[in-house]
């Protein structure tokens, strides 16, 4: 998640860079931006720290603002943060185990389509079986089946998601890593209208895996905080 603001100086001293929309009855900027004090409507811009010359750092100049890093609450330390973890892996750790997941080049099945190993071996079985000829011509002769698994799957490691990955076939959890917006789509779901109660631990494993690159400054934690806090209080409640 992009995690700096821009803040004014001078006569916008005390607002936040944001998109026009965001106030249609005040007049935005040429470029299409307005300066309002609610910093939750501010636009989020990258580290510009890290990426150089950007637009980010151009509208900065332009608007006479500066960059301020968005953080967790002082009272969320790391220890504190490190226990959130603690709490989230323990409720996790019943979860059903992600089982590996594998993918096919563009020209044998839809590009982005994952699999578990099974329905993988299934569906080059169907490949074969439907046209052994445009097989061989993408892969070469295979007539062994194992041969026919080696040359036509791929993957079977872990890579980064745009959502957390399922079997296209049988819908299996399957195992990878979420990039920072899909990892910051599950934590807005997860800390909201889907917030796991102390004894979902499928959620708890969602949430697991969202929160696995989150530094402890991060301000999502004060959401994350809450939803531990109140599954904390309903376990006590039916203990």
């Amino acid at each position: 998640m992009n995690r700096h603001v821009i803040k004014g100086r001078g006569a916008n001293r005390g607002k936040y860079l944001c998109w026009g929309r965001k106030a249609p009855e005040k007049q935005a900027t040429e470029d299409g931006y307005v300066w309002l004090p609610e910093q939750r409507k501010a636009i989020r811009w990258a580290d510009p720290h890290y990426s150089g010359h950007t637009l980010a750092t151009d509208r900065a100049l332009v608007h006479n603002g500066y960059f301020v890093k968005l953080v967790g609450p002082a009272t969320l330390t790391r220890a504190v943060v490190d226990e959130l973890r603690e709490y989230i892996a323990e409720r996790a750790s019943d979860a059903i185990e992600r089982l590996s997941c594998y993918w096919f080049a563009g020209d044998f099945c839809d590009a982005g389509a994952d699999f578990c190993i099974d329905c993988a071996r299934k569906l080059v079985d169907e490949k074969w079986a439907d046209d052994p000829k445009r097989f061989v011509e993408l892969y070469g002769g295979c007539e062994k089946v194992e041969e026919r698994y080696s040359a036509a799957i791929d993957g079977g490691f872990d890579i980064d998601h745009d959502s957390p990955p399922r079997c296209r076939t049988c819908d299996a959890k399957l195992s990878g890593h979420l990039t920072d917006y899909a990892a910051n789509e599950e934590i807005i779901a997860l800390t909201g209208n889907c917030a796991p109660t102390f004894d979902d631990v499928e959620c708890w494993a969602a949430l697991d895996d969202a929160i696995a690159n989150l530094s402890h400054d991060d301000p999502r934690w004060k959401k994350i905080a809450k939803v531990v806090d109140a599954a904390r209080s309903a376990e006590r409640s039916v203990a």
